[in-house]
């Protein structure tokens, strides 16, 4: 899951992403709550990537690297 909403929102993204067992990354950087999630991503073996204050930044990268990839495979993304 790529998740560019308010970063206020994105621990009820992660919660959702926990649950089902995807990946994270989003557009801001960590927070309390989101943190708090680390020791439950782990033990699932997810991988929860935040801003890391590169510019550009890592999660702007890695999105273009998956749409790149998504696109390279003859897939479609149908939201962003």
């Amino acid at each position: 899951m790529i998740s560019y909403v308010p970063a206020f929102l994105h621990i009820h993204v992660a919660k959702v992403c926990l649950e089902l067992g995807r990946n994270l990354i989003t557009a801001s950087y960590i927070s309390k709550e989101m943190e708090q999630l680390h020791e439950q991503v782990k033990q699932k073996g997810l991988t929860f990537l935040n801003e890391l204050g590169l510019d550009p930044g890592i999660d702007h990268m890695t999105t273009m690297k998956t749409l790149n990839e998504v696109e390279e495979q003859k897939g479609k993304v149908i939201e962003y």
